[in-house]
């Protein structure tokens, strides 16, 4: 007798075996065959007759193989020129904000807050992928797009605040430069801005860059 899932566990040991070893693809590969298979059996085709025409209209390991190859390799071509141009972008922040510490600080006191700020600025910007998970995941593309934008707002709004109405509280601007404190301005659009672009993301999203969900219940 006909089993369906073990025909799709056969199907799967094939297309590991051709190398498509990806789990984002090989799950949508699996729900389309999933999908195919139903509507054809749903159309009055016998379940070995539906199998075999939904595997056929899937396309068959090597030729899936060949696509996945050429999509990796543009995927990898790409990856590896927006990495260039960021740390191009990197080093001529870090040597700018180097220059500004040296220049408008002289304090070893005032240098080591400026330094601290702008080096826990940039874990932030690096790290942001591995506290992405931990984020609730909203179901809704609406909620996820106005809880995100509201976030980055949130991040301008809360750094204005901090510079405009606390700063001025504690800081001794009296030589004309700004405090050193003022760094950690950016500090706060960082951390704002990167939890609005992860509330943003969808589960599938998160899952096609890798972020894997914390096991957090997803929010209607």
């Amino acid at each position: 007798m006909f089993n369906p899932e073990q025909s799709i566990a056969e199907w799967r040991r094939q297309m590991l075996a051709a190398g498509i070893k990806s789990p984002v693809p090989l799950e949508e590969l699996e729900s389309h065959l999933r999908e195919e298979f139903d509507r054809l059996t749903k159309s009055g085709l016998a379940a070995p007759d539906a199998f075999e025409a939904a595997v056929q209209q899937i396309g068959n390991a090597v030729l899936l193989k060949k696509e996945f190859k050429k999509a990796n390799a543009i995927s990898t071509w790409l990856e590896r020129l927006m990495i260039g141009i960021s740390l191009v972008f990197f080093a001529l922040i870090v040597f700018l904000c180097g220059a500004t510490v040296m220049m408008c600080f002289t304090s070893m006191v005032d240098r080591v807050v400026a330094v601290t700020s702008m080096i826990c600025t940039v874990a932030v910007a690096y790290g942001w992928a591995y506290a992405v998970p931990f984020l609730p995941v909203f179901s809704s593309g609406f909620k996820r797009l106005a809880i995100g934008l509201g976030c980055l707002a949130g991040g301008f709004i809360a750094s204005a605040l901090y510079c405009d109405v606390i700063l001025p509280r504690f800081a001794d601007t009296q030589n004309g430069h700004p405090p050193a404190s003022v760094f950690w301005a950016a500090f706060i659009i960082a951390v704002f801005s990167c939890a609005g672009i992860g509330l943003c993301l969808s589960e599938k999203d998160r899952q096609a860059m890798g972020m894997r969900n914390r096991k957090i219940k997803s929010h209607v």
